[in-house]
Order: structure tokens, then C-alpha cells, then sequence
């Protein structure tokens, strides 16, 4: 189990020229010059999560908040300290839903990490045989975008920074890879098809998806060390640099990067156990989010769930899991005559009071006249409400089987 960012192991004047390069990337905040030595590790074939969910929920049956720690401990262990963990080797949806719309490359043959992002994580002191992850995103759902808390952070840093926008991976496991890939869904072009076909999706039973947030720490191997102390899992990221309207920013020809390490904030589970009538939605939070990233979680913890935070982290104290907590499990629309709620304060960070996992992803359909359903309406003063409780009107649509991620596809382009 892996529960710190980085270790240095560099003469005196390496560690002053590591420091110094450090401040310089993490104010400028890119990579351009690949030495030609520069690489990182050949990817390896992913790890097989859904087998081992499979066992756990044979294992806890319907006691969905236990599942809910078993596998979240197991998808953040992965034995041997300093080593891969679990989720940080299911596909990317980066690396999915590519750019030109054509296929992704097949599960036992990741993408590589780019070389310019292996080159600058080797200036700034990174560890090179941890996996890197591409953190492409800033948006939360609502579309907004929610900053880290740089008063609470700066006393950690080796420099002030300003408010930063956290940001986003989503990431899915083998079975849902491979139902996207054989159904020709990568694209727009496919998910046209589909809808013209009249076919409804249904994905493989013991599919998952995995979505988290992150605090971008940047190159700052100070921040990045203390937040690891303060509880949080650091991870090797990276993000790709683009334009205000869009268009990747090149420099000599190449994409430019910003690397540097990330602190776990938030991870959504979302899974569709085998012989379940409906997709469940489990959430965990760091339990110092509220003071790192404002405003912290806004719906209560039920008193079940509570009890079993308590037991999981005394069983996990002196991990970095014990400085998580579970939020909540989502199964039903509906709880009597009340609409469920579930909210991770880092990834709904805007609409907690409003959000219903189940509901929104309900939505997930698509029209051959009016492209993806929109889920979110106006409220009539200004703003925006959220679907919750049981789904709206999807005449005209249809149904993605849950899965908003495929919003992320392009159309297909001639080579």
C-alpha cells in the first residue's frame, strides 16, 4: 500500500538542483525538452479488478457499504509497498475516446506515457517507475469548475500558489473497455449507429467505472510530501496543455505538459453487479477535504455507513485509507416517497443538495436528432436543477445503460 508521493535518492548537489528545478517547473508549469535518455517504464497489462469484485460480492452479498470498503481497499493495495496499485492500471478514457475517433489500442497493450512527461518528471525529482495519469480534466458535471482552498495549502508548499482548479480521471475496467470496443462505441459514428439501430446498451454484468478528483500539486516536491503526511495518496500526474477555444498547445511541433504529483481527494465506484436489477454508486472523500477543498461534504453520512467508516479505518489505521471515509451507497431512485441522494464534495461540488448519481446516469441516452440527453433543465431564476428520483421523459432516446463517460467520444476523422 503506497502511502506517500515520492522518495529522493540524489547526492547533496543533486538535491539542490532538484529543489531549484522543482521551484522553476512549478512556476512555469510545462515541459518541453526530452533528453534522450528520458523514459518511463513500458506499460504493463492491466490489472483484472472485476474478477476480484466478482469474488467480493459473492463474498458480502447485498451489504453493499462493506463491498463498498472491501474493494476500495483492495483497488488502493497492492501488496508490496511503492508499488502499482490496482486502479491506477484500468484504461483511461483519455486513451478511449481518442481525439480522431478511431480504435483504442487493445487492453493488454496500453498507451506509453508521453516522453515528455517522463523527461520533465525526472527534473523535478519524480519517481519514473510509478504509473502516470493523465488528469485531462478540470470540469465537474454542472460544467463549473471547483479550486483547492491556497490558504490551507500554501503553509504546506515550498512556494505560494494561487486558487487551482482540481481536477479529473475517469477510468474503466476491463469488461466495460471491451463491450465499447466491440460495439464500435469508441466514436460518434458508432453511438449513431446504435441509436439508429433502435439498440439500447447493455454492458457486460461486473462492468465498473472509476472516477476521481485531485488536488494538483504541481511540482512542488514539498506540498507533496506534506500533503502525504496530512493523509492524502499522492499519484505521478500529468495534464496535456490547450487553448482557450480548444486546440492543443504546440511548442517546436510537440505537445506541451504539465507534470507534477496529485493528492487524492475523491473516488466514485460505479459498478453493475452481477444479477442486480440497476448500476450502484459508491463515493469515498479524504476526511480533511472540507479544509483543503472547500465547502466540504453537504449531505449527512447515514449512521450505518458512519459505524462502518469507524471499524474500516481502526482496521486500516497507519494506512493512508484510514484518512478516507465513505460517503454513501446509491442503489434505488427512491427511498418510500423521497428521491435518493448521493454527492462526493469534490466531484459534485456545486450541487451536493441535488444530486442523485443514479438518476443523472439514468439519463445516459442518446438521440440521432438531438444528440445526448441533457440532464440538466433551468429552474427558472437563473439557474439549473438536476434530475432526482425516478427518471424523467426519454421518448425519442436511447438508453446508454448509465454510462455518461461515452459523452467523451469524437467523431471519427479520415487519416
Amino acid at each position: 500500500m503506497r502511502s506517500s508521493g515520492t522518495t529522493h535518492q540524489n547526492s547533496y548537489w543533486g538535491r539542490q538542483m532538484v529543489k531549484i528545478l522543482a521551484l522553476l517547473l512549478t512556476i512555469l508549469g510545462v515541459c518541453t525538452a526530452v533528453p534522450a535518455a528520458a523514459q518511463c517504464p513500458t506499460p504493463t497489462t492491466p490489472v483484472d479488478a472485476q474478477t476480484e469484485m466478482a469474488t467480493l460480492l459473492t463474498q458480502d452479498g447485498t451489504n453493499f457499504g462493506q463491498f463498498a470498503w472491501d474493494y476500495f481497499t483492495y483497488l488502493n493495495n497492492s501488496g508490496v509497498l511503492g508499488a502499482p496499485l490496482p486502479w491506477e492500471s484500468q484504461r483511461q478514457t483519455a486513451d478511449v475516446y481518442l481525439p480522431n475517433g478511431a480504435a483504442p489500442t487493445a487492453w493488454t497493450a496500453p498507451p506509453a506515457t508521453p516522453a515528455a512527461v517522463c523527461a520533465a518528471a525526472q527534473t523535478i525529482g519524480m519517481n519514473p517507475a510509478l504509473p502516470f495519469h493523465n488528469l485531462d480534466s478540470i470540469l465537474q458535471v454542472d460544467g463549473l469548475v471547483a479550486n483547492d482552498n491556497p490558504a490551507a495549502l500554501n503553509p504546506l508548499a515550498a512556494t505560494p500558489r494561487p486558487p487551482t482548479p482540481l481536477r479529473y480521471l475517469i477510468q474503466q475496467g476491463q469488461l466495460a473497455f471491451t463491450y465499447i470496443v466491440n460495439n464500435g462505441i469508441y466514436n460518434k459514428n458508432g453511438q449513431q449507429a446504435v441509436v439508429q439501430a433502435g439498440q439500447p446498451l447493455n454492458f457486460t454484468a461486473n462492468s465498473f467505472e472509476l472516477k476521481t478528483s485531485w488536488i494538483w500539486i504541481g511540482g512542488d516536491s514539498t506540498l507533496s510530501g506534506n500533503l502525504a503526511k496530512q493523509g492524502f495518496l499522492v499519484v505521478n500526474a500529468y495534464y496535456q496543455q490547450f487553448d482557450s477555444v480548444g486546440n492543443p498547445i504546440l511548442q517546436n511541433g510537440q505537445p506541451v505538459y504539465t507534470v507534477g504529483w496529485a493528492a487524492l481527494t475523491g473516488m466514485h465506484i460505479i459498478l453493475k453487479p452481477q444479477g442486480y436489477p440497476a448500476w450502484v454508486w459508491i463515493t469515498f472523500e479524504n476526511v480533511q477535504n472540507a479544509t483543503y477543498v472547500p465547502p466540504g461534504p453537504q449531505l449527512p453520512i447515514d449512521q450505518a455507513t458512519a459505524t462502518l467508516n469507524t471499524q474500516y479505518q481502526k482496521t486500516l489505521a497507519g494506512t493512508v485509507l484510514a484518512n478516507y471515509q465513505l460517503m454513501g451507497v446509491q442503489t434505488t431512485f427512491m427511498q418510500g416517497s423521497q428521491p435518493t441522494l448521493l454527492a462526493n464534495s469534490t466531484i459534485e461540488t456545486a450541487f451536493q443538495p441535488m444530486s442523485s448519481c443514479i438518476t443523472c446516469h439514468g439519463t445516459a441516452s442518446y438521440s440521432a436528432n438531438n444528440g445526448y440527453f441533457n440532464f440538466a433543465t433551468p429552474d427558472g431564476h437563473g439557474g439549473v436543477v438536476y434530475p432526482t428520483g425516478q427518471l424523467p421523459s426519454l421518448a425519442g432516446y436511447v438508453m446508454f445503460d448509465y454510462v455518461w463517460s461515452l459523452r467523451r467520444a469524437h467523431w471519427a476523422t479520415n487519416p
